[in-house]
């Protein structure tokens, strides 16, 4: 992903690979991602450290997502890393790392995911109280 070059820190600039936590439905569709940098990071709860570098050109390389960093783009906008041969690469990272990466998207988003919550329990208790009533 090729992030815009004004924009400012603590903002990502120029290309980093990303991972795609929502994808596209359809050609034309957006899809969301989390960017990853192998700049050190402080350790913090909307940073995820990867097990392993998905980028096969850098395996021994640490990686981070930096969850509090959604982008949502169009699916154009994506394109494989590529590899030694400049051959295209579509690289996955486990499922724990995915359920690292949601964890602290949870973590950088308290708000709004308790909001959720709350309207979850509010339409089981509409449903409780519905049930006793018939």
């Amino acid at each position: 992903m090729d992030f815009p070059h004004d924009a400012y820190a603590p903002e990502f600039v120029g290309e980093h690979p990303g991972i795609v936590v929502r994808a596209a439905r359809h050609l034309n569709d957006i899809c969301v991602i989390v960017p990853v940098t192998s700049s050190p990071q402080a350790e913090a709860k909307h940073i995820h450290r990867l097990r392993e570098n998905p980028n096969p050109n850098y395996p021994d390389r640490e990686v981070w997502a930096v969850c509090s960093h959604l982008y949502t783009i169009h699916n154009a906008r994506l394109r494989p890393v590529t590899d030694a041969r400049r051959r295209p690469v579509f690289p996955r990272v486990g499922e724990d790392d995915m359920e690292g990466i949601y964890a602290c998207i949870r973590h950088a988003f308290p708000n709004i995911f308790r909001v959720a919550a709350v309207i979850e329990r509010s339409a089981a208790t509409v449903a409780v109280v519905a049930e006793a009533g018939e």
